[in-house]
């Protein structure tokens, strides 16, 4: 993740929320090399663009329902991270659950999908926090 302070953070993001919307509607994700898709994961999770967390986390969702092997990784190997920046983007709220209904079921259909097979979800809970372990046990329901 980039380190970015203050009045850095919210050009950082807007530039990744550029960046999103070219490979969504420019180049289309089928298009997308894996360097590409790697370097714009790695500046995931935004910290504070609630406005535009919901294009970036939504394009994210599209890489991830279209099984996208660069973005997934070899066997599967990046999906923790891909929960992790998903349960980041709740706990800081830049996914706001309360206005964000459709995203927060894509990530609720995401979610449950991992849930099913309970050796990958053990798998993939074995190194999250404890903060983030209630989040996610209850599905990506905020309170």
């Amino acid at each position: 993740s980039t380190q970015s302070t203050g009045e850095n953070v919210s050009a950082t993001e807007n530039c990744i929320s550029a960046v999103t919307k070219v490979f969504k509607h420019v180049v289309g994700q089928e298009n997308l090399d894996e360097s590409s898709i790697v370097a714009w994961f790695r500046c995931l999770p935004i910290q504070e663009d609630e406005e535009e967390g919901v294009h970036i986390y939504n394009f994210l969702l599209d890489l991830v329902e279209a099984n996208n092997p660069y973005l997934l990784g070899k066997d599967n190997g990046n999906l923790r991270d891909v929960v992790m920046v998903l349960a980041e983007g709740i706990i800081n709220k830049t996914i706001q659950s309360e206005e964000e209904p459709e995203l927060m079921a894509r990530i609720e259909v995401f979610l449950r999908s991992l849930q099913a097979n309970e050796l990958l979800w053990t798998q993939i809970m074995a190194n999250v926090p404890d903060t983030h372990k209630v989040l996610l046990s209850g599905g990506a329901q905020t309170t």
